[in-house]
């Protein structure tokens, strides 16, 4: 899918943005991909072996770990100021609209950008140096 495609889904559905429907489009992705696992254990496609050691689930959640800007709108630094959050993304039935799944990204999403997660992240080591000062060890 190129970036004029999504682009074109983002506009026809006001209020997402081209991360949540990239999210949306993940989310169809391992739906897809779970179904041909169940299409291919029920025709029998997979060794019953196979199958007896490894017991399928059918994921409810998927969980994604998604890179986080922390740069102020205003800071010019060359400096690099990332972190991760995590999202955790409820897995849609296959025939759901695709309003309802943009919706569904659009949502969790913005509760990733509200999260003070990242911050807490990628401010851990510092944190960790100033409330315990023997944590660390001092070079030779």
């Amino acid at each position: 899918m190129s970036i004029k495609d999504i682009g074109v889904i983002r506009r026809a559905y006001p209020g997402v943005t081209l991360n949540d429907v990239m999210v949306a489009c993940i989310e169809r992705s391992c739906t897809a991909y779970m179904d041909e696992l169940d299409r291919e254990a029920a025709e029998g496609l997979v060794d019953p072996a196979i199958m007896k050691e490894r017991i399928h689930t059918r994921a409810k959640l998927l969980n994604m770990c998604i890179p986080k800007g922390l740069r102020p709108p205003n800071d010019s630094r060359f400096e690099n100021l990332a972190s991760v959050d995590f999202l955790f993304l409820p897995l849609l039935p296959k025939d759901a609209p695709t309003s309802d799944t943009l919706a569904n990204a659009n949502k969790h999403m913005d509760h990733v950008k509200l999260s003070k997660l990242a911050l807490l992240v990628r401010n851990a080591p510092a944190i960790m140096a100033k409330i315990s000062p023997g944590f660390y060890s001092k070079p030779m």
